[in-house]
């Protein structure tokens, strides 16, 4: 079993690499299929409650797997949309099972839903990273396609437009039942949770500018069109007064 599980990881890392290349190449691949890939067992997650969680649990259901932290700007812009794709997937036999890779724990994923008001997802958090790292994963925001069996089918990289009726025909595709499309009910929505990096980034941005603002209303400039500091400005009317 053991080594039937280092083999399926070693599959799934080639894949990924693939995809990743394929996804920076062509700048417009938005998801890559993995030729029905077994998904790593054995390998728990956590709800919010703290119970374990096992893949297996999900059988006979369509999931899309999505690895992603609050501190990820890409998964932050995300996850409204995906909260809107389970409340119109909802009667399908669908999951999305979005799993925190914060290291703060499930208390940064109850702040962020909070803040975001995330009602149709359920809060799941990796623990130690298991998950991320039985996947394979080399970035955030990354997603995984599962079907009814279990087999992996398809990887999502980067950031992913959810509501796109493109990727929904996608996914409605590997839903066994011929289900006609569930209206698209995804209306955007300013993001008010931003991740410190990136507030920190807006912050530095901000300071920079008012910084060269003030340099440049310290600047005056002579009748030649030289821009000329107003010290020297004021020196060159002090020599005109002296002589």
């Amino acid at each position: 079993m053991k080594l039937d599980n280092k083999l399926v990881v070693f599959a799934l890392l080639c894949q990924l690499a693939l995809s990743w290349h394929c996804y920076a190449e062509s700048g417009k691949l938005k998801f890559k299929n993995l030729n029905s890939l077994d998904i790593p067992s054995e390998v728990e997650f956590f709800d919010e409650e703290g119970n374990k969680k096992f893949l297996e649990q999900f059988d006979n259901k369509t999931i899309l797997l999505v690895f992603w932290a609050t501190w990820c700007s890409a998964c932050v812009k995300e996850m409204p949309e995906l909260d809107m794709l389970q409340k119109d997937f909802r009667k399908l036999p669908f999951e999305v099972i979005a799993v925190s890779e914060d290291f703060q724990g499930i208390g940064a994923v109850q702040k962020y839903f909070k803040a975001q008001q995330i009602r149709y997802l359920k809060m799941y958090h990796d623990y130690q990273n298991k998950l991320f790292k039985a996947f394979s994963v080399v970035g955030l925001p990354t997603s995984f396609l599962i079907n009814h069996d279990g087999k992996i089918m398809l990887v999502f990289s980067g950031e992913i437009n959810w509501y796109d009726e493109e990727i929904r025909q996608t996914l409605l595709s590997y839903i066994p039942g011929n289900y006609p499309a569930p209206r698209n009910s995804y209306q955007p929505q300013p993001i008010t949770h931003l991740p410190q990096n990136a507030k920190n980034k807006d912050d530095s941005e901000a300071k920079q500018g008012d910084a060269n603002n003030t340099e440049q209303s310290d600047n005056a400039v002579d009748s030649n069109s030289k821009i000329l500091p107003k010290n020297n400005l004021k020196n060159n009317e002090q020599n005109k007064k002296d002589e």
